[in-house]
């Protein structure tokens, strides 16, 4: 990563540090801006040519409360740096890097919202020994305090590293060979490259071998992944279409105000007859007053009504829901424009089969 100075690189003791924001002097007596009031374009054109820049420890800050050079500090931020090419990428029209990352985090509680971001990140949770009694449970706790000072020393972190680092090649083959039995294990890709790359490493740790496929899938079978399949919860579009069937809507009968899900007047609309005061035809008048329809067995969701928009509202898909829904089995774009309640309420519509509900 490093040829010359790497965009990412700060060096001891050439970096500046700003006490006060006024201008610094520059080679050839020019004045330049201080770091943290550098504005992206100067910042580019200082990367672009070293020999007439120094050094910053803060060039430009690419998210509220992030330094450039420094860690990533939300999940979104952290997918990002996930990316694999041989082309720089500019991140806030600053940074240019080529990074391939593994971050560890901590927390009190996790943030995830997204799916493809519970799919990038593996949680691991603390285990309360509730099951001991006390005074079992204070032996405990000295036993693990004793054994965290022996063994988590300067030394033992140098050794570690430098085995890693001579393991390198070793680990880079690991993960290819784990990846592929965790993904056939797993039925997912996705988890085979997530837990393949935490297996390589825990492999590493054991042995300075390749291992057999048979050698990782004993060591996949030897763990509990129960937790964190659990973790992973559902794709985002079977989330995407929860959050529209769950959402309650007020449904105005002859007699009084009903609140009923989107999900209860599908099925009124599906199955008529039953004893709901709230009819098929008050069940279908509601929905498409909010740009859903059945027809021909299928649920029609309008792409761009205002109605789904506020259903959505706060959550990733607000902006991209057809897309999201058209993930589902058998769902597929309508071929022409479906007319929904209200004036100007004609739109195109992704079409839900029932059975996918």
């Amino acid at each position: 990563m490093a040829q010359g100075r790497s965009a990412l690189e700060v060096q001891r003791g050439q970096g500046h540090r700003s006490d006060s924001l006024e201008p610094r002097p520059r080679r050839g007596g020019a004045r330049e801006t201080p770091a943290l009031l550098a504005q992206p374009q100067a910042c580019a054109e200082r990367q672009g040519n070293p020999q007439e820049s120094t050094p910053h420890l803060v060039s430009e800050s690419t998210t509220a409360g992030r330094s450039a050079a420094g860690p990533p500090a939300k999940p979104s931020e952290a997918r990002l740096e996930f990316v694999e090419t041989h082309l720089p990428l500019l991140s806030g029209e600053v940074q240019r890097f080529r990074v391939r990352s593994v971050f560890l985090l901590s927390s009190v509680s996790t943030a995830l919202r997204q799916g493809a971001d519970r799919r990038r990140f593996s949680q691991l949770t603390l285990r309360a020994p509730d099951h001991l009694q006390p005074p079992e449970r204070q032996r405990h706790w000295e036993e693990l305090d004793r054994d965290l000072e022996q063994q988590i020393t300067d030394g033992t972190g140098r050794r570690l590293i430098s085995r890693t680092v001579a393991l390198i090649p070793m680990i880079r083959q690991s993960v290819r060979v784990f990846s592929r039995v965790a993904a056939a294990h797993f039925g997912s890709q996705h988890q085979g490259d997530q837990y393949g790359t935490l297996l390589a490493g825990a492999w590493a740790l054991q042995s300075s071998d390749v291992p057999t496929a048979a050698q990782a899938q004993a060591l996949i079978d030897g763990s509990d992944w129960s937790t964190f399949q659990q973790g992973i919860g559902l794709p985002d579009e079977r989330r995407c279409l929860n959050r529209i069937l769950q959402f309650e809507l007020r449904v105005e009968t002859e007699d009084r105000i009903h609140t009923r899900s989107v999900g209860e007047l599908v099925d009124t609309v599906v199955t008529p007859g039953g004893l709901d005061p709230v009819s098929a035809r008050h069940a279908e008048d509601i929905l498409s007053r909010h740009g859903m329809r059945i027809q021909e067995r299928h649920l029609l969701v309008s792409n761009t009504a205002e109605a789904i928009a506020r259903i959505l509202d706060g959550t990733p898909w607000a902006c991209s829901w057809s897309t999201i829904l058209s993930r589902l089995p058998g769902a597929q774009p309508t071929t022409n424009s479906v007319r929904f309640k209200g004036a100007g309420s004609k739109a195109r519509a992704c079409a839900i089969p029932i059975d996918s509900l």
